[in-house]
């Protein structure tokens, strides 16, 4: 059965990411499929997870522009 989880809040500073992740990875850990997709500008969560290595595709020209 898959589930959604969503993190969302309109304030900053409030620990979106941190929980977002942290619940990725917990889930992860736990043998289940996780998909954390990192819509914020700042790709905090993508940085935290060690996939930096490339910024030139960002969720815009992904979902937007095609690629």
């Amino acid at each position: 059965m898959m589930r959604r989880v969503v993190v969302a809040m309109f304030k900053g500073g409030t620990g979106k990411t941190t929980v977002a992740t942290s619940v990725a990875v917990g889930l992860a850990r736990r043998g289940r499929n996780v998909a954390l997709i990192d819509l914020d500008a700042q790709a905090n969560a993508t940085d935290m997870l060690g996939c930096n290595e490339s910024r030139s595709h960002d969720m815009y020209s992904v979902l937007v522009e095609g690629g």
